[in-house]
């Protein structure tokens, strides 16, 4: 997995700086960006109130990517849904999840004799 980004008004990012005991700081994700700020935790998920030190920390010199906050947000919900997924699979015996996949995948009759002659 990579580093947590922080999203801040669903279009500008920024990337894990530093961290003291109870402060997280956050660079822009633009490399020619100078806009900065914190928060007071990096759960990835949660929210937060973000805090800028100076006006200037505020500014970015390039235009929000509403779209790159939308296709993270639904990324990280097929992430969460396969994790899911993957916990109740991992509780069916592999020989019954094979046997299933195959049988859903069969291009021919001659293909679903063949497997059940095997079982």
């Amino acid at each position: 997995m990579g580093h947590p980004q922080l999203c801040f008004n669903r279009g500008f990012f920024f990337r894990f700086s530093s961290q003291t005991d109870n402060k997280v700081n956050w660079k822009c994700i633009e490399n020619c960006c100078k806009a900065k700020c914190n928060t007071e935790g990096s759960t990835i998920g949660e929210e937060y109130s973000v805090n800028f030190n100076e006006a200037k920390d505020r500014k970015h010199n390039h235009a929000l990517k509403q779209s790159r906050f939308e296709i993270k947000e639904k990324r990280r919900k097929i992430k969460k849904a396969t994790i899911v997924t993957s916990k109740v699979i991992s509780n069916v015996a592999p020989k019954k999840v094979q046997n299933r996949l195959l049988t859903c995948h069969l291009m021919t009759p001659i293909d679903k004799l063949f497997i059940e002659t095997q079982n």
